[in-house]
């Protein structure tokens, strides 16, 4: 969840010089890295639990 935060936030800095929210590869990158970090996120809390079963 932290690469989340962080892409989330060099965007919105970016924003400030720059007008990417009608950019689509600039939008399509971001949800990429959304992505990733969502399913990062999930997997490594299906290995803790498993970690913490065992």
């Amino acid at each position: 969840m932290l690469a989340l935060l962080l892409v989330t936030i060099s965007l919105m800095v970016q924003g400030l010089t720059e007008y990417n929210f009608d950019d689509s590869a600039v939008i399509r990158m971001y949800w990429f890295i959304v992505g990733l970090a969502y399913v990062a996120s999930d997997r490594f809390s299906a290995e803790a639990i498993k970690t913490v079963r065992s």
